[in-house]
């Protein structure tokens, strides 16, 4: 059974939750956690923040993050302003890093802030100067961060509607020439969900889902951890 309530843009889905469960927590790792009502206030505010600093919709913007609440925060707070993600390993090499940043024409960079000195050196050898954000431990230290972002920005988040758009770029792990990006849309991410997790899975607000598999994959197991939790009667996820 298709549940199509489950595809809908990522704006809707959190107010979604963010009304019916605000006090739950949505998402936790061995940092932080997050309820469904924070998701929603700071994803929203990340993603006002991102507008006002330049992003438009279409832009792209790398997650070069390892699994957590914040890589969670940065893909929805992206989405919300209309950017097309670009999700890297956190483990990839300077030059899988470089050529995904310069073939996507990634003009923002979310990344730890352990991460400044790398990420600086690729964009200078490589030639591009993007806005560089940081998440995480030493993040305030080392520039723009997502905490600062999450503030009150005094502006609505951009909140485009339209979730056949592109919204994401996948690279393929180039086994048999170089890694191509595939365009995906936020539709085909969340039909996952409402095909198969949110049926076959029977899933209820009373179960816990971990999620070790990477976040930056495309394959059914990653993308159900990053989107199929704002889906209605979905489910804390421990990442």
């Amino acid at each position: 059974m298709l549940h199509v309530d489950l595809i809908a843009p990522i704006a809707t889905l959190l107010d979604r939750h963010a009304k019916k469960r605000p006090e739950q927590v949505a998402y936790w790792d061995a940092t932080r956690s997050v309820t469904y009502a924070q998701l929603a206030d700071r994803t929203a505010s990340i993603a006002a923040n991102l507008a006002k600093a330049g992003l438009k919709e279409g832009d792209r913007l790398a997650i070069y993050l390892p699994n957590g609440v914040d890589w969670i925060e940065a893909c929805f707070a992206a989405l919300r302003a209309g950017a097309v993600v670009v999700p890297i390993s956190f483990d990839a090499a300077e030059g899988e890093i470089s050529y995904r940043l310069v073939d996507a024409d990634c003009g923002f960079v979310v990344t730890a802030g352990a991460r400044k000195e790398i990420v600086g050196k690729i964009c200078r050898d490589a030639g591009i100067s993007p806005s560089v954000i940081f998440a995480g431990a030493g993040a305030d230290e080392a520039g723009p961060s997502m905490a600062n972002l999450a503030g009150t920005s005094g502006a609505p988040a951009p909140d485009p509607d339209d979730i056949d758009r592109s919204a994401f770029i996948i690279y393929t792990s180039g086994t048999t020439g170089r890694a191509k990006g595939v365009l995906l849309s936020i539709r085909g991410m969340l039909w996952i969900s409402a095909a198969c997790w949110g049926s076959m899975g029977e899933l209820s607000d009373k179960d816990v889902v971990r999620s070790p598999l990477p976040l930056f994959q495309s394959g059914p197991e990653s993308s159900k951890s990053a989107c199929f939790q704002v889906a209605p009667g979905s489910t804390p996820s421990a990442l």
